[in-house]
C-alpha cells in the first residue's frame, strides 16, 4: 500500500487534451478498467484497482513523473498495454471499444457545439442534452455560428439570477420604507450600456452589460416603489468596493443546480437572461380589441414574444359576434 502511495505521488498533474493541466486521479484509471471488466461480465472492483496500479508502474518506468506530465492519450495507451501483457486480452478489447466509443461521441459533441475543446458542462452532458443546447440556447453571431459554450450560458443565467438577490440586500432595500430616490440617474445609464460591459464584477463573476441593465432596472423598480435605500451612483460605488462579495457564492450555487441538472429555469430565462433581448417570462396573455388597429398591433405583439421564445394566450372576449355587422364595410 506505501508503495503504491509512493508510485502515485510521482504525478501531481494530467495534461488534458486542451493542452491544460488537471490533478492526477487514479480512481479515473480504475473506473475506466472496471467499465471494461464490466463489458466482458467480469464485475471486479479489487482487479480493476490492481491494473491501474500496473498502469502507474508503467508510467513510471516511461519516464513520467511531477516533471514530465503524462497526457491522457499516454495513461489510455498504457492501459491497453498493461491489459494485453498481463494476459487479459478480451478486457483489452472491450476496453479499446470503449475507448473508440467515447472518442466518437467527443467529436461528435465538439461538432455540435462548433468548437475544437469541451469545457466541464459539455463532457458531462450527454450528446441529446448539447443538441437541444446548441439548437435553442446557445448564443450565437450573425453569421448563426454559437459563439458561447454551455458553462458560459448557465454563468450567464446564474450572475443574472443573483442580481436579483443582491438587490435585496439589506444595503438596498428597505421593505418597509418610502424613500424618493432619483430614479432618471439611475435611467440615464441604460444610455450607455457599453460602456459598462465587464466593468463591474461579483466576487469572480464579470458583469456584461446586459447583466448591467438588469441591475438598472432591478434598482429602478425598487425605487419606483420608494423601497432604494441608497442612489443608483451609491450602490455602484458599494459595488465596486466589493461590499457584495458574498453574493458570489448566491451565483455559485445557482450555477451548480443548472449544471447538475438539478434545476433548470425555463426556456426564455436560458436563452435571454444575460443577454440583448433580456426577456425572461415564458407566457404572456394578450387582449385582442375590436378594431383592425388593435387586432394587428396584437398580431404584431405576439409575433415580437414567440421570436424572443414566449408563448401566447388571447383573450378573444372583445370581438364582435360571428355575422354582426361592420360598419366599414
Amino acid at each position: 500500500m506505501a508503495e503504491n502511495s509512493q508510485i502515485e505521488s510521482s504525478f501531481a498533474e494530467i495534461r488534458k487534451r486542451n493542452g491544460k493541466t488537471s490533478k492526477f486521479d487514479q480512481n479515473k484509471i480504475t473506473n475506466a478498467i472496471y467499465k471494461a471488466l464490466m463489458a466482458t461480465n467480469k464485475e471486479d472492483r479489487v482487479l480493476a484497482e490492481t491494473l491501474a496500479n500496473g498502469v502507474l508502474e508503467k508510467l513510471v518506468n516511461q519516464g513520467f513523473s511531477t516533471t514530465n506530465a503524462p497526457s491522457v492519450e499516454d495513461i489510455q495507451d498504457m492501459v491497453e498495454s498493461t491489459l494485453i501483457e498481463q494476459g487479459h486480452s478480451e478486457i483489452a478489447k472491450a476496453y479499446i471499444l470503449y475507448r473508440h466509443e467515447r472518442r466518437k461521441i467527443r467529436d461528435e459533441k465538439m461538432k455540435v457545439l462548433n468548437t475544437q475543446t469541451l469545457d466541464p458542462v459539455s463532457k458531462k452532458f450527454d450528446l441529446n442534452c448539447l443538441r437541444v443546447l446548441a439548437s435553442r440556447y446557445l448564443l450565437r453571431n450573425k453569421k448563426n455560428e454559437i459563439t458561447e459554450s454551455p458553462s458560459a450560458m448557465f454563468e450567464r443565467v446564474a450572475i443574472l439570477i443573483g442580481i436579483g438577490d443582491l438587490l435585496s440586500d439589506d444595503q438596498i432595500f428597505n421593505n418597509s420604507g418610502s424613500t424618493q430616490q432619483n430614479i432618471a440617474e439611475a435611467e440615464e445609464y441604460l444610455t450607455k450600456l457599453e460602456q459598462f460591459n465587464y466593468k463591474f464584477k461579483i466576487g469572480d463573476y464579470y458583469l456584461n452589460q446586459y447583466h448591467f441593465r438588469g441591475l438598472v432596472n432591478g434598482y429602478i423598480e425598487i425605487a419606483n416603489r420608494g423601497k432604494a435605500k441608497i442612489g443608483f451612483k451609491d450602490l455602484l460605488t458599494k459595488l465596486a468596493a466589493k461590499k457584495f462579495e458574498n453574493y458570489e457564492a448566491k451565483i455559485t450555487e445557482y450555477l451548480n443546480l443548472m449544471t447538475s441538472q438539478t434545476f433548470l429555469p425555463n426556456s426564455p430565462t436560458m436563452m435571454n437572461a444575460g443577454g440583448r433581448l433580456g426577456q425572461l417570462s415564458a407566457c404572456f396573455v394578450l387582449g385582442m380589441p375590436d378594431d383592425m388597429a388593435g387586432i394587428m398591433k396584437t398580431t404584431s405583439d405576439a409575433a415580437l414574444i414567440f421570436k424572443s421564445g414566449g408563448g401566447v394566450g388571447i383573450k378573444y372576449s372583445e370581438l364582435r359576434e360571428e355575422s354582426d355587422i361592420v360598419a366599414s364595410t
